[in-house]
């Protein structure tokens, strides 16, 4: 059997509306009686979602000696019973299994039913131990044709599914699913005697209904009456039978809100729309296949169906309440009051909070199952899939990605552009600047590391606003394209929570506060914020997020902050050189799609070369450092040049840090007067820096400037690792500050080492 087969049958089956998945099959060691089935990929994902067409082929080009099994249960709609050789001919005849469709497999046969109303579980042994008759509903699969066993015998059908409609679940099954603590089923399951027989049609119908959806119930429910009413000694009169087949179904219905037909009979219309209103809400919500679970803050979210395609919410988001209302107004004819809305949204929360499981929701980028994941964020929930064979748009994704409102549809990508075709509409022309911005680009796509800040530096008309733009439409397309930096930290947080790429343009200052936030959100530390001002409930932010900041001078000043900055220089562009900004953003907009797949053909080459990667060291950064390395390796530049470019970032840091801060600048000219070595007290350096900064001419009451010998350690030690930069360095023993000058400069890893080894005595009295 060829894969191309295979592949094409699992194809078909897809059409029909069963979620298949690639198999192994395989003999144990020393046996060759039964074999092993093993999906080859993490399935779970697909008992709640049927695949893509794109994915079955992806998963075939991979594994094409990959057989198809079929995911039983209610995403295919299907139950199936498994009866292998040992199997008694008297318990295979109780079954009484209706003519379906059915499979011979190399060792029994596969018996094919239509999936219940009702959830039903996977059951070994059915009849006891070594019945050999199994089941394969929720959360089970079946191998299928035209699969091939390890031996070389195939699957097929001895009866087609195109032959013969799926039959209905036999009601012995039905009854084996049913709860029976005391055994009362299994006692009546094959007839009574005259005194009881009303008592037990009551309880045999009522379990046998409990498990079928109620459209089934005249059908399945009443024939299974009737075979189990013959069975009795002697069997009850017909109409005593239908007298007992009417209450319960009648009751039954009541009960669970949710008419057996559309009548004034069945359905009273004050039920429609009164209290209970907001369970049959939310069963009208369960039948259609919402999926309820909650984030990794414990946010409680859904993931509901919307004609072709998945969307996922907050449970108490607009578009919630939007389907909700859709779905009682469908299946009611009216809409449903406020209350019901209020209670069903209410009951789906703490359903999602308490029942559902723990999933981690991501902004636009992913890393998930060996692969990058991006969001197109079209009205589709289109992602794509990029790993190191290619990438693909997938048009029904795992449970990945939360959307906010400002986020626009990207464009759909296409293959086949150079990358470094987007320089040609960015306005920066220096090699080592260009490599550091296209790794910083298509670094935005990776998620999972932290990203160091984007900080071009340039006078008005070098385009640095627009260099945000043409960023933002490629990575994260948003409304506004540009963000304001807040003032205060609480509101920086609940923006950066929001977007994944926060470019802030013309900022004019930051503050203490504010730098240390954006430090966070660049290295992942987590914030937490106040749910409401009424209560003491904290919310709990946790991100790595890709930020710039543009100014016409630079704003970053504290070293923390400058360490993990790449500073971009642009010049301003020249009259004869310039656009107009139509005819530049027409020509980006054509160019775009090839951009956004080019990027997606680099990211696919650097995912096994940055596995394969080997660095001797690695500076601050760390990881960035090696993305950026394999980038620059697709991109054809090699690590190398990546690598010294971003050194001379690093020394345009500690320069700007030295520049910036008047108490490093004077330690650096102090030092410089000394041979070597310096040490002594922080009040008595304090006062040398007085000196040289009074030659300087440093305004010594400005505010930066420290007023106490306590105020210079701190400072001292926020710019150790700027020091280390420049060949300076220090520490401390008690009160007394060592300062050591090397003419040899410490690698860009040097924070994370331990001091240098020196003779002791040469320094302490």
């Amino acid at each position: 059997m060829t894969d191309s087969t295979i592949l094409a049958a699992a194809l078909e089956y897809r059409k029909m509306g069963w979620s298949v998945i690639p198999v192994r099959l395989s003999f144990e060691e020393g046996r060759t009686d039964k074999a092993q089935k093993k999906p080859l990929i993490d399935w779970k994902d697909h008992q709640t979602r049927i695949a893509s067409e794109d994915e079955l082929k992806t998963w075939w080009k991979k594994w094409p000696e990959a057989q198809i099994g079929v995911v039983t249960g209610k995403i295919s709609g299907l139950v199936v019973l498994d009866v292998d050789p040992g199997a008694t001919i008297e318990k295979i005849n109780e079954l009484r299994i209706p003519p379906t469709p059915t499979v011979k497999t190399p060792r029994g046969f596969h018996y094919y039913l239509k999936y219940p109303g009702s959830p039903m579980k996977n059951a070994t042994d059915l009849f006891g131990r070594n019945s050999h008759i199994d089941l394969r509903a929720d959360g089970g699969f079946a191998v299928i044709p035209p699969s091939v066993y390890p031996d070389g015998r195939t699957y097929e059908w001895a009866i087609h599914p195109d032959a013969e409609d799926l039959a209905a679940v036999p009601a012995i099954l039905l009854l084996s699913q049913a709860s029976d603590k005391n055994g009362t089923l299994k006692s009546i399951a094959n007839g009574v005697t005259e005194g009881s027989r009303n008592d037990s049609a009551a309880k045999f119908i009522g379990a046998v209904i409990s498990r079928a959806p109620q459209a089934e119930w005249k059908n399945v429910g009443w024939q299974e009456a009737v075979r189990w009413n013959m069975t009795n000694s002697p069997p009850l009169p017909k109409e005593e039978l239908e007298q007992v087949f009417s209450s319960i179904t009648a009751r039954e219905a009541a009960r669970i809100k949710f008419p057996v037909e559309e009548t004034e009979e069945n359905v009273p219309s004050k039920a429609r729309n009164s209290e209970s209103g907001a369970d049959n809400l939310l069963g009208i919500a369960k039948r259609k296949g919402v999926d309820l679970f909650h984030n990794e803050t414990g946010e409680p979210y859904a993931r509901i169906p919307i004609h072709d395609h998945f969307e996922i919410w907050p449970c108490k988001h607009s578009q919630m309440q939007r389907w909700l209302s859709y779905l009682f107004y469908e299946n009611t004819g009216s809409a449903p009051k406020t209350d019901v809305l209020t209670q069903t949204v209410n009951m789906l929360e703490s359903m999602a909070s308490y029942d559902g499981e723990r999933r981690k929701l991501h902004n636009r980028v992913a890393w998930y199952e060996g692969s990058f994941w991006y969001d197109l964020t079209d009205a589709d929930w289109r992602v794509v899939r990029i790993d190191g064979n290619g990438w693909e748009i997938v048009a029904a994704p795992p449970i990945l990605f939360q959307r906010y409102a400002h986020q626009q549809p990207q464009v759909e990508p296409q293959s086949g552009m150079d990358t470094k075709k987007i320089l040609e509409f960015v306005n920066i022309t220096n090699e080592a600047d260009q490599i550091l911005f296209l790794v910083f680009l298509i670094s935005c796509f990776i998620s999972g590391f932290p990203h160091p800040i984007l900080v071009p530096n340039g006078q008005r008309g070098s385009a640095k606003s627009t260099l945000f733009r043409l960023i933002r439409k490629i990575v994260d397309p948003s409304i506004p394209e540009l963000l304001s930096l807040p003032k205060r930290p609480e509101e920086l947080v609940q923006l950066l929570s929001h977007h994944w790429l926060a470019p802030f343009d013309n900022v004019t200052a930051i503050n203490d506060a504010t730098s240390d936030a954006l430090c966070r959100a660049i290295t992942g530390d987590g914030f937490s914020k106040r749910r409401l001002y009424s209560d003491d409930e904290d919310v709990i932010y946790e991100f790595l997020r890709c930020l710039g900041l543009n100014a016409i001078n630079n704003m970053v000043t504290k070293p923390d902050l400058l360490e993990r900055s790449l500073l971009i220089n642009l010049e301003r562009i020249p009259n004869e050189n310039r656009r107009e900004e139509k005819v530049f953003w027409d020509d980006f907009a054509k160019a775009r799609p090839m951009i956004l797949g080019g990027i997606f053909d680099l990211l696919s080459r650097t995912i096994p070369l940055h596995e394969s990667l080997v660095l001797n060291e690695l500076p601050r950064m760390a990881d960035f450092t090696r993305w950026g390395c394999a980038i620059s390796e697709a991109l054809g530049y090699g690590k190398e040049k990546f690598l010294d470019a971003y050194k001379l970032n690093i020394a345009a840091q500690t320069e700007e840090a030295i520049r910036e801060n008047p108490v490093a600048d004077a330690l650096v000219l102090f030092m410089e007067t000394q041979k070597v070595v310096w040490n002594g007290t922080a009040s008595v350096l304090l006062e040398k820096l007085k000196e040289v900064a009074a030659g300087q001419g440093t305004d010594m009451d400005d505010r930066g400037w420290p007023k106490g010998a306590n105020v210079l350690s701190k400072k001292l030690k926020e710019l150790k690792t700027t020091l280390v930069e420049k060949g300076i360095h220090m520490f401390q023993a008690g009160r007394e500050i060592t300062l050591y000058k090397s003419d040899l400069k410490m690698d860009t890893g040097a924070s994370e080492k331990s001091e240098p080894e020196f003779p002791t005595e040469t320094f302490f009295r």
